[in-house]
């Protein structure tokens, strides 16, 4: 648990720096802890630091500009250990029933990965990149059980230390119909939310 605590601790800090009524909802959120604290069951306090870490976490984001990501934190229950999940919606490109590609990036236990989510199952072909409208590479990407899920098979914390320097970020693969996917994300903002978690994603 003192692990739980040192994680809400920093992330309740910026709000003492935003004024007096971020200053009352710090002693909210100390009040909020304490209760998960108080939980005898196991599994139940871990649900509790879980959902108040995330929602932390997004009401601290919400203070600063940081485009259109969604930023949320879990907790592993088998480890205790805190888990970074940064996501973000295509603004052109969508899968099957016309649900927008997805791109995520996690942060668990210093190591980083990349994700995108079709939304659609997809064939196992080369998946180009291009980042501010430059090819950044072309290669095949693990496709991961579900079958509409590629993970990034090369370098995942080069490319995204590359990424937080840019503004778009476009990506192409073909469904296993032959359809292409073009999906096109608005990816400014990155590095400002990657910085707002940055002691839980590189921890020494």
């Amino acid at each position: 648990m003192p692990k739980l605590f040192l994680i809400l601790s920093f992330l309740i800090t910026p709000l003492i720096l935003f004024g007096s009524q971020e200053e009352k909802e710090k002693l909210n959120v100390e009040k909020d802890i304490r209760k998960c604290f108080d939980i005898q069951n196991d599994s139940s306090r871990l649900v509790c630091y879980d959902m108040l870490a995330s929602s932390i976490i997004k009401q601290n984001s919400k203070l600063e500009s940081i485009g259109k990501w969604d930023l949320d934190l879990k907790v592993l229950p088998q480890t205790g250990e805190n888990k970074v999940v940064l996501a973000l919606n295509a603004d052109i490109g969508h899968g099957k029933w016309n649900k927008p590609v997805t791109l995520y990036i996690e942060c668990i236990n210093n190591k980083k990965y990349l994700y995108i989510n079709w939304k659609d199952y997809v064939q196992n072909s080369p998946i180009q990149l291009k980042i501010d409208n430059k090819l950044y590479n072309k290669k095949r990407w693990k496709i991961l059980r579900d079958g509409k899920i590629t993970k990034y098979s090369g370098r995942d914390e080069v490319l995204i230390n590359r990424l937080k320097k840019a503004n778009k970020l476009s990506a192409t693969a073909y469904t296993i119909r032959s359809r292409k996917i073009h999906a096109i994300f608005d990816i400014s903002g990155l590095n400002t939310v990657y910085n707002s978690v940055k002691s839980l994603c590189e921890k020494e």
